[in-house]
């Protein structure tokens, strides 16, 4: 945990920050994606997490269903950044990988390429699909 790493020299506003947005929200146990995005966005407003608009760069979180704990997370994080006519993906993608860049068509594409590697869960333990936001909209 941020608060626990002693080399980290976050102030508490900064950590009360990175807790704010990135804080599990509570949602109902079901595995509708968009009621999930619909509390996410909901949540983020309590909160005051609120984006700057540029059509060029977006952060793209992707959230993940735990049903026992009736809440949602975010499971993986990234930036789309809007380059001529593609989209380019930052992203960190394990602590031992080095940050990495792929390059897509379009957002269509991000998206799928985010689900084929996100949507693994087979245990039909009533979790729903990843639910994919760009900023404060469901992707």
């Amino acid at each position: 945990m941020i608060k626990n790493n002693p080399i980290s020299k976050f102030t508490k506003e900064e950590t009360d920050k990175f807790e704010n947005l990135y804080g599990a929200i509570p949602v109902k146990n079901s595995k509708d994606v968009k009621a999930h995005s619909e509390a996410i966005i909901k949540e983020w407003k309590k909160r005051n997490i609120s984006f700057i608009d540029n059509p060029n760069v977006s952060m793209i979180n992707i959230f993940l269903h735990i049903p026992e704990d009736s809440n949602v997370f975010v499971g993986h994080v990234g930036l789309l950044v809007k380059d001529k006519d593609e989209f380019l993906f930052i992203e960190k993608y394990g602590a031992s990988l080095p940050y990495q860049v792929s390059k897509f068509k379009n957002k269509d594409e991000v998206k799928t390429y985010l689900m084929d590697r996100l949507d693994v869960n087979t245990s039909d333990n009533g979790a729903s699909k990843p639910i994919i936001m760009e900023n404060d909209k469901l992707m």
